[in-house]
């Protein structure tokens, strides 16, 4: 794996939990549609009402706990790649992976944030590709002459 598809782990984890996060949203606004109305003293049938609910509770509770581990996983990345980071010398370069990767700040707020020009921010970036890339292959060799 390379600094770019290591260090876009969590982009990527991330838009899934925000999809998670919305699916959940839509199935409470479904169940909400099926629970609520204006109730009547007509008897209907209500077991078939409650099977149903019950499968909306059960596909949240089901989705929910996956999102939690999403969460869980991506912290775990964002970890490795703060501790990644962290063993990069240049402050400039530590700033713009750390705000990109950990923060999931998109190029302009990070230039923006530090009074950086979009350019010297891709420069940055640039290096500090470059750097992980040889951080990640120090590692691989450091596990492989383990092994």
């Amino acid at each position: 794996m390379n600094a770019k598809e290591f260090l876009s782990q969590s982009f990527t984890l991330y838009a899934l939990i925000k999809a998670k996060k919305s699916h959940i949203q839509n199935l409470r606004e479904m169940q909400e549609g099926i629970s609520g109305g204006k109730q009547t003293n007509t008897k209907v049938q209500t077991s078939l009402k409650t099977d149903v609910l019950s499968e909306f509770t059960s596909m949240i509770v089901d989705m929910e706990e996956e999102t939690r581990q999403s969460i869980n996983k991506l912290l775990s990345i964002q970890k490795e790649i703060s501790e990644i980071i962290e063993s990069i010398s240049n402050v400039n370069v530590k700033l713009v992976l750390y705000e990109r990767y950990v923060n999931l700040k998109i190029w302009e707020h990070i230039a923006e944030d530090n009074s950086y020009t979009v350019r010297w921010v891709y420069i940055l970036h640039s290096r500090g590709l470059k750097s992980v890339d040889e951080i990640l292959a120090f590692k691989n060799l450091e596990k492989d002459g383990t092994s």
